[in-house]
């Protein structure tokens, strides 16, 4: 599994996914609009989970993990999934 791979298991009980950390990589929204990022953070507000992201240029940006293509969204859960 490439995600499971992907995963730092540094994992908090009250937000898994915190230690989460990828490469950068291509992530599409359900428009289908696309953008280069690395997801450098994850956590839950009120219950939804958003990542911390950051650009080839350095900026980092918040977005909610609904947001982004089913595919997109599987890949994050098969990391939270691995860290469970």
């Amino acid at each position: 599994m490439e995600a499971a791979k992907l995963a730092k298991k540094a994992a908090t009980p009250d937000n898994p996914l915190l230690g989460i950390r990828t490469p950068m990589r291509t992530w599409r929204n359900k428009k289908g609009d696309q953008l280069e990022a690395e997801l450098i953070r994850s956590f839950k507000i009120d219950g939804v989970y958003h990542g911390d992201f950051l650009r080839p240029n350095g900026k980092v940006f918040t977005y909610k993990i609904g947001n982004f293509s089913e595919a997109d969204i599987d890949f994050v859960k098969e990391l939270l999934g691995d860290l469970q």
